[in-house]
């Protein structure tokens, strides 16, 4: 719950947002909460959220619960994973400056922001087996900081694309960014990420960024 919050926010803020004027809305949808388990994961899952909400100053303003959803496989009722949808809207001054996800200029510097990953991460458990693992921690002092400054830099002109890290982790926002790039393509060496190719590669984790930068702007 805490991850989404931070995914919804880091989302808002590269669409030129900022964390001044932020609101969110939640969207559950959840299996039969008359099993004591299954509830108590919904409870747990909006302490979650709760928390990163105050930990952001960001307000969850509305929202919407889709409850008791199940179905039959094998003559058995079954529930639906639970689902935690967390959406951010923000008002923001000034001309809006959003450096959006397409790669820019070819000769620019990318450059990963924020903390390591995880376990290998959904997609690529998902297309080449394995589960589980312990998940990223969420910074409730980090997250806010990190994302007061990424908001400063767009609002400086320093950051010339911009993409989240979330499904996939950094690969496939690296092919995210590529698809609309003009022809412009990346070159990355993760050599310096650690060891474990997959999970510098495809890890995931809260407060996460992949930012095109000049050169001459590295440094700052």
């Amino acid at each position: 719950a805490c991850h989404s919050v931070d995914e919804a926010l880091r989302n808002c803020i590269a669409s030129g947002g900022s964390l001044e004027r932020a609101a969110l809305l939640d969207n559950y949808a959840w299996g039969d909460v008359k099993d004591p388990a299954i509830l108590g994961q919904i409870v747990e899952c909006s302490r979650g959220a709760a928390d990163a909400a105050l930990a952001y100053g960001t307000p969850f303003i509305s929202g919407k619960d889709s409850l008791h959803n199940t179905y039959r496989a094998g003559g058995v009722s079954r529930s639906i994973p639970p689902v935690l949808l967390v959406s951010a809207i923000s008002i923001t001054k000034g001309p809006l400056r959003v450096p959006g996800s397409d790669l820019k200029e070819a000769g620019s510097s990318m450059m990963l922001i924020g903390p390591e990953g995880a376990i290998p991460g959904s997609l690529m458990q998902w297309l080449h087996g394995g589960g589980g693992g312990i998940p990223a921690p969420f910074d409730r002092q980090l997250g806010p900081r990190l994302l007061q400054q990424v908001r400063q830099w767009i609002v400086a002109g320093q950051l010339r694309s911009l993409h989240d890290l979330s499904d996939g982790g950094l690969a496939v926002a690296a092919a995210e960014m590529a698809f609309g790039g003009g022809g412009v393509g990346l070159d990355l060496d993760i050599g310096a990420l650690g060891d474990d190719r997959n999970r510098s590669l495809f890890g995931e984790g809260p407060h996460r960024f992949l930012a095109e930068v000049r050169d001459t702007d590295v440094e700052r």
